[in-house]
Formats: structure tokens, sequence, C-alpha cells
């Protein structure tokens, strides 16, 4: 596995970002924001235990990058999908998403089949966990 970074970001846009999200990122995503802005992944899998799968990995998000990598951009279009403290933060080959929760109630990295593309997922389940943490995820990618 390889992450491919797409470059680095200033401090002072990185926090401009997160005012407008309304809440603070967790220290690694912001580190690794900060110091990659984002990737594109080569050869990434990893293992939804919730469905008993691989999924590839395509990319993680960055900020002022086109529109289908942008943070900003993700953030606007899902806005109404998701739940408070959360952000859209990757993508796999598929349309599937990878979801930042910093909710103190379910905090951690997720997989989100919102383009229903396993068959176990339903409107109601449709979401599962993958890590605690982006470290915890960068760890578990083969």
């Amino acid at each position: 596995m390889s992450l491919h970074p797409y470059g680095r970001l200033t401090a002072s846009r990185l926090e401009k970002f997160e005012a407008t999200l309304g809440f603070p990122l967790p220290p690694d995503y912001h580190d690794f924001l900060l110091q990659s802005n984002g990737g594109k992944f080569q050869g990434a899998t990893v293992l939804v235990t919730g469905l008993n799968e691989k999924v590839a990995l395509d990319s993680f998000l960055g900020l002022d990058l086109e529109p289908r990598l942008n943070l900003e951009f993700v953030s606007e279009e899902y806005h109404k999908d998701i739940p408070p403290g959360c952000l859209l933060i990757g993508t796999d080959p598929g349309g599937g998403l990878v979801l930042l929760s910093t909710n103190a109630k379910w905090s951690g990295i997720y997989y989100w089949d919102h383009s229903f593309w396993f068959e176990k997922s339903t409107a109601e389940n449709n979401i599962y966990p993958l890590a605690r943490s982006l470290t915890d995820l960068l760890r578990a990618v083969g």
C-alpha cells in the first residue's frame, strides 16, 4: 500500500477550515492534513468487519483541490446526510465513503456504503466501523 500525498497545508488554512466546520479535528487527522493534504492510494484495502469484506481505498480528501477531492466541496455536498461532528474524509473506487466522527457517542472512522453496493447494506444500516482513529486506520490498511 502506498499513499501519494497531495501536498502540504498551512496551519492558518487548516484553522480556517476547522472554524467553518464548527468543531476541531482529531489531532492525528489534523497533523495528517498539514503534512499531506490527503492523498491518492495505490493498492490499499481495508477490512470492513461489519461486512466481512475488504474494500479498496481510492483517496483521502484535502483542501483546495478539484471538487471530488476537496473536503469543503464534499462536506457541502453531503451536509444534510451526515450527523453534526462528522466529516467525509475519503473515498473508495465504487462510490463508498470514509467518514470521520468526532461525536462522543461514536467517535472514530467509518465506512459509509451510501450507494448500497454491498447486499448487507440497508437504509437503516450502511455505516460500518473501520478504526478508532486515523492512525489506527492507516495501520490496518494493507
